[in-house]
């Protein structure tokens, strides 16, 4: 019995340790805006080394709501005109996003919640494979065929940098941020040529792009 005792004693911190530890994965779902014609959604995953430092990364997907509509005339061949599909202008990625997350200790609470600032680096990976339908027509017959296009030459990989102000309250969290990027929306549509014209040359050329986002989330 005494032995059960001292044994009982001596596990007494780390059983208090261990019911004191704080969660160790943080899951998020985050809305966008990229720009002025681009949203973003991205659910996301962190495991937390430390209080403040988490590795981690999110399966996210952004598309236009208003996109380019690319065209060309013909001058010779059975064919007077071309443009891009309508159900292709609007541009859509699925992506990949190993990211790190830095998080402040609690800088200042309101009622019962503390306020953090966050600063997330991470890459996202999109594929680089894009297939996409050309219309061709005849305005002197209105006859009309389309035809696919594809490559595997787009840009892929992109650094992002996301900072955001965090309120979290328990086990839950609220952020509102901003997001610095090299992200091309048009990388994947650029390489493709349809007849002597290359679409890089009908889209707009960024060298950086940026946007605001609101993320919820919780820890466990």
């Amino acid at each position: 019995m005494k032995k059960l005792a001292t044994i009982l004693l001596a596990a007494s911190p780390m059983l208090h340790a261990a019911a004191q530890e704080k969660p160790r994965q943080e899951v998020s779902l985050l809305a966008g805006l990229i720009y002025d014609t681009t949203y973003e959604l991205e659910a996301s995953f962190h495991y937390l080394l430390h209080p403040c430092i988490g590795i981690g990364g999110g399966l996210g997907y952004y598309k236009q709501w208003e996109g380019y509509a690319p065209s060309g005339e013909l001058n010779s061949g059975k064919w007077t005109s071309w443009n891009v599909a309508d159900d292709d202008r609007k541009i859509g990625k699925l992506y990949l996003s190993p990211s790190v997350l830095l998080r402040t200790p609690r800088l200042f609470s309101i009622g019962k919640c503390g306020v953090h600032v966050s600063f997330q680096p991470e890459l996202m990976a999109q594929l680089p494979y894009t297939l996409i339908g050309v219309e061709y027509h005849d305005s002197r017959t209105n006859a009309s065929k389309t035809s696919l296009r594809s490559t595997n030459d787009g840009k892929w990989l992109f650094w992002n940098t996301r900072t955001m102000l965090t309120v979290s309250h328990k086990n839950r969290f609220y952020s509102i941020g901003y997001r610095f990027s090299n992200l091309d929306v048009y990388s994947s549509y650029r390489p493709l040529r349809i007849e002597h014209a290359t679409l890089g040359d009908s889209y707009p050329s960024k060298k950086y792009t940026y946007g605001l986002f609101v993320q919820v989330g919780g820890r466990f």
